[in-house]
């Protein structure tokens, strides 16, 4: 006889059930949250930009905000250590029955989401991978609201896997950022080391110091003004001072009252100053906003330049104590600030007549201050803040733990002498620019399948434009390797595509409109001409592009193709294609994954080439150099290079 079966086993064999399709809805929100904060963890970890996401977006702006991270955490982290374990506790419960505790987690992260959309909105910064994440947390709530609530007591199971997975992300993200964090504190150390070695060695030669008739150290550090008249324009310091004129270790800083490494390094010169009276501290200005600064090409700190003029108003109207008073209450607000912000603090900071402030902050004169500190930094090859130089020397690796202490005290111990800022001659920039293209590592990039070239392929050296053909700056770069190029035998000029339009180039995502309309129609003509009628007719293409300015129409095109001999409707027709599309996409995202999110740019055998717009002298350097240097030929023709 065979055994009986309970009654309850066909049924439970039969019976399959699935989750409800709600649940189905939330694990896939749950999977687009943890995409969208592994892309955030990525860029923190590796320093890559998401597309849409570089360095002007405000994925950037917010993630070095406050909110970007707690206590050094990155958000990111959070995030991502989060919705894995809500995901381990979604999969864990039982069919569509939720106990309380998980349904409050996802409520509480729903109001979380809340807060932290309301600062995006507050800062008018937005991050599409933030928005998706925030986006992905509401579809969670709704989702869970929809499953039943078991009304036995909670089970646990979810809670343990919950707790167990957010402690092991946490712990794998921690491990991998605190070996991150020393591999940068071991480089930041290294180069702090070298910096002190090149400032002791500048101190150990003869300096010529201005009305230097002897160097009698100050035992004391007083507020001696520092506003240097026109004729002392050539000194190398800033035009308000902290600490003595003469001093053994003289500080110069360039920086941006809304960048937050300029905020923490302020705070680290100033403690040295309150401990010794050898060391002199003065600051300028590199803002990095379009408002004052005609070298930067996107707002990345809308409010810099006001925030640079706001001192130097106040330098105007209350010499180097109103300057200081000003800089600090600036620093405690990170820059930011309205005019009625302004208004209302400035009485407390001894400026009693606010409308007079505000038509000196608005004035000639100090727009002028501001600007003559921005051109002196392009001229010193400066293209990032905060700067440093220390007795006229570049300082680098001043974020570790006691460098400038340590710096101050090999000075002391060196017995170097107490001189003013005439005795600083810091490295010209165009000196700074070579250097800086030489110890650049190289980044092959896969050579297209028709390069448009000027130059023999076997040349020594390869220099390769990324750029479109709007833009005042890509005409002036054209023209400075165009003459190269020919002046060289042995030089070869690559052009490749990075029109600056946003159907074309995801990095312009953020922007509201194209910077240049123009750019995309007019790759879409070099390209396709020169598909019809080879090299030549490319760079014919690109040479009329540049010089004709304004609005191309079908007519200025038809008068180019019969000057060249191309029939215009089948240009015409030719533009329209798909290969010419592709091949100007591919170019752009080559140079997307090179890191590129402007145009024009430059690089020579692999390494990119800045400061070329106010040194161009530095390419004729390059060029020489490695024309001189059999090691810095380029290898092949395989490939070409750009970071």
């Amino acid at each position: 006889m065979l055994p009986q079966l309970p009654a309850s086993s066909p049924d439970r064999l039969s019976r399959v059930e699935l989750p409800p399709a709600s649940w189905w809805v939330g694990l896939l929100a749950l999977g687009l949250a943890i995409s969208a904060c592994l892309g955030l963890v990525a860029q923190h970890l590796t320093g890559m930009s998401l597309p849409g996401c570089g360095a002007e977006g405000g994925c950037s702006l917010l993630a070095e905000s406050a909110w970007g991270n707690w206590g050094g955490w990155p958000l990111s982290f959070v995030g991502l250590a989060y919705f894995a374990a809500l995901t381990a506790a979604w999969c864990l419960q039982r069919r569509g029955v939720f106990s309380r505790i998980t349904k409050w987690v996802i409520r509480a992260g729903l109001v979380f989401s809340c807060v932290l959309l309301g600062v995006m909105f507050s800062r008018g910064q937005w991050c599409a991978y933030c928005v998706a994440i925030h986006l992905a947390n509401l579809i969670v709530l709704l989702s869970s609201e929809t499953q039943k609530i078991t009304r036995e007591s909670p089970e646990w199971r979810p809670i343990v896997a919950a707790t167990g997975t957010f402690a092991a992300v946490s712990l794998v993200l921690g491990g991998i950022h605190l070996f991150q964090e020393r591999s940068v504190e071991q480089q930041l150390a290294a180069e702090a080391e070298e910096s002190r070695e090149r400032v002791l060695a500048a101190a150990q030669t003869p300096q010529l110091d201005a009305g230097n008739v002897e160097a009698t150290p100050r035992t004391s550090t007083p507020a001696v003004p520092a506003s240097p008249s026109d004729s002392e324009a050539e000194v190398f310091r800033g035009r308000y001072r902290l600490g003595p004129e003469r001093a053994r270790m003289r500080i110069v800083a360039f920086a941006d009252y809304q960048c937050g490494d300029c905020r923490f390094f302020d705070e680290t010169a100033e403690r040295l100053l309150r401990e010794r009276d050898d060391v002199a501290f003065s600051l300028k200005h590199f803002p990095f906003c379009t408002d004052c600064n005609h070298r930067i090409q996107q707002n990345r700190h809308p409010n810099a330049c006001r925030a640079a003029l706001a001192a130097e108003a106040a330098g105007i109207l209350a010499g180097e104590e109103g300057f200081w008073r000003l800089h600090h209450w600036l620093l405690s607000r990170q820059g930011t600030f309205t005019d009625e912000e302004l208004r209302a603090a400035l009485p407390g900071l001894g400026f009693a007549n606010a409308e007079e402030f505000l038509d000196v902050m608005q004035g000639p004169e100090t727009l002028r201050r501001v600007r003559a500190d921005i051109d002196e930094a392009l001229a010193l090859g400066i293209v990032t803040t905060p700067f440093i130089f220390i007795n006229g020397v570049e300082f680098k690796g001043w974020q570790t733990p006691g460098a400038l202490q340590a710096t101050a005290k090999a000075l002391a111990e060196a017995n170097a002498e107490f001189l003013t800022a005439a005795a600083d001659e810091p490295m010209s920039g165009l000196e700074r620019h070579f250097l800086l293209w030489k110890n650049f590592p190289a980044v092959e990039l896969p050579r297209p399948a028709m390069p448009w070239t000027r130059g023999p392929d076997d040349a020594h050296v390869r220099i390769l434009l990324m750029a479109e053909h709007a833009s005042p700056e890509s005409r002036e770069a054209s023209q400075l390797l165009r003459d190269i190029a020919g002046e060289y035998p042995s030089v070869q000029l690559v052009f490749r595509h990075f029109p600056l339009s946003k159907a074309f180039n995801p990095a312009l995502k953020d922007l509201p409109q194209d910077p240049y309309p123009e750019s995309l129609p007019r790759a879409v003509i070099a390209q396709a001409a020169g598909m019809l009628a080879g090299n030549d007719a490319f760079w014919a293409a690109h040479a009329w592009l540049l010089e004709h300015e304004g609005t191309l129409n079908i007519g200025d095109v038809r008068e180019f193709s019969a000057r060249q001999k191309i029939d215009a409707d089948v240009l015409l027709a030719k533009m329209k294609s798909p290969e010419v599309q592709r091949a100007i996409r591919d170019d752009v995202l080559l140079g997307l994954r090179a890191s590129m999110r402007w145009a024009p740019k430059i690089a020579i055998n692999g390494r990119p080439v800045s400061g070329w717009r106010s040194h161009p002298g530095v390419v004729r350097r390059i060029v020489e150099y490695v024309l001189d240097n059999d090691s810095g030929a380029a290898n092949g023709t395989s490939a070409e290079r750009l970071n």
